[in-house]
């Protein structure tokens, strides 16, 4: 084989290795694989690792009922979140059937993602307050239009047992055990209580919601302790709402 021949074959290979390696681009302009560019839209703020930027607003925010806060938090891998908050009834009556939707906006207002979730406490009384923990999907999304569904009722909200005693445990993997003690203090004997579990930061802002249940029956003056397991979220407070079921 000529020296000539084999150049021309030793150049082709060449060629064909550097476009199989991507090193056609040279070096530091390689493009990133689609799903490293869709994961560089979520950056992690604040001081839990798993709390990422969102950017929101709300839609209807001329009603009685205001989304006070929402914060995003990952919800495992890809860029599902959780969207957790806190909404407040600014009326003078109590709404009923409070449902919170999330719609996720691309580029050109490309809907991405709409999902809806009831609140934790319904009805929400006048002047109170309830919480939202969505599953939300924010692959592509640019913006977030939050709204609040409800309607006036004259239904009464359920029944809430005496909270004493609540504590946080020291975090582990991500998670916390919120302790205490829940006491009837009705005058009949409770089957079931449900409890809803807020997480707070230090400023005060809801970082997580969740819902746990009590078995009963628990007597009318007995107590009865509770240990439920949230999301920790950096979170420096715990608060207990108990129902009676």
């Amino acid at each position: 084989m000529s020296k000539g021949v084999a150049s021309l074959i030793f150049s082709v290979l060449l060629c064909v290795l550097l476009i199989a390696c991507g090193g056609s681009s040279g070096p530091g302009s390689a493009t990133p694989t689609p799903a490293a560019a869709r994961a560089s839209q979520l950056q992690a703020i604040g001081s839990d690792p798993s709390e990422v930027g969102l950017s929101w607003v709300q839609t209807d925010a001329e009603g009685s009922l205001k989304i006070a806060s929402c914060r995003a938090f990952r919800a495992g891998m890809g860029e599902a979140v959780h969207l957790t908050g806190e909404i407040e009834n600014t009326g003078d009556s109590p709404v009923g059937s409070v449902k919170l939707i999330a719609v996720g906006k691309g580029l050109g207002d490309k809907v991405m993602d709409t999902r809806e979730e009831k609140v934790l406490v319904d009805p929400i009384p006048p002047k109170g307050k309830s919480f939202f923990k969505i599953f939300y999907d924010m692959r592509d999304v640019q913006r977030t239009e939050l709204s609040v569904q409800g309607q006036t009722t004259d239904a009464q909200p359920a029944q809430t047992l005496e909270v004493s005693a609540v504590e946080m445990t020291k975090p582990a993997s991500g998670y916390t055990h919120v302790k205490g003690q829940v006491k009837n203090t009705l005058d009949n004997a409770v089957p079931n209580v449900r409890l809803v579990v807020v997480l707070r930061e230090s400023g005060g802002t809801v970082v997580e919601a969740t819902v746990a249940d009590v078995s009963g029956p628990i007597e009318a003056g007995a107590s009865k302790s509770f240990d439920a397991l949230a999301l920790y979220r950096g979170a420096t407070s715990a608060e207990v709402r108990a129902e009676a079921r």
